[in-house]
């Protein structure tokens, strides 16, 4: 006589479609872009430690901006 035993079927993994991928690619991009204006918030410390006027402060930040869009 032939047993035959039968094993409880596997959950089958949830693989992420390529839709999906490609958001969470574009998401993580995008969150790495905007920490790129993480430094402007040290600015105002500068500011105040470096004692800047309010148009050299202006200065350096149109510099920060005009190197990010030019490292486009």
């Amino acid at each position: 006589m032939t047993t035959c035993i039968t094993y409880p079927r596997q959950p089958q993994r949830a693989s992420l479609s390529y839709r999906a991928t490609t958001l969470a690619a574009v998401i993580t991009a995008m969150t790495f872009a905007a920490s790129g204006a993480a430094p402007t918030t040290l600015y105002h410390q500068y500011q105040e430690i470096f004692g800047l006027t309010p148009f050299i402060l202006t200065v350096i930040f149109s510099v920060y901006v005009l190197s990010l869009l030019g490292a486009c």
